[in-house]
């Protein structure tokens, strides 16, 4: 078995004070979209530019796929249906 080669390229970053703003700090990547929590609550990013996403989430999931969001909250896990 061989081990395949992957080329990494940085897309983009985000440090303290760009955009006005503190970077959030990440909990899950799915299909193109970085969920996190920054000081004004929850945040979707695109994951290929770092611009925020024109949603306005209600949670910070810890894990994603195409059906649900986990939420941890408080030692309580909730889980709300995936959309988009």
């Amino acid at each position: 078995m061989t081990a395949a080669k992957v080329a990494a390229t940085l897309l983009w970053s985000l440090q303290d004070g760009d955009q006005g703003r503190t970077p959030p700090t990440v909990t899950a990547v799915w299909h193109g979209r970085v969920y996190g929590r920054g000081a004004g609550g929850p945040v979707v990013l695109d994951a290929r530019t770092g611009a925020d996403m024109p949603t306005n989430p209600e949670a910070v999931p810890l894990l994603v796929n195409e059906y649900v969001g986990l939420v941890l909250d408080d030692n309580h896990l909730y889980s709300y249906p995936a959309e988009g």
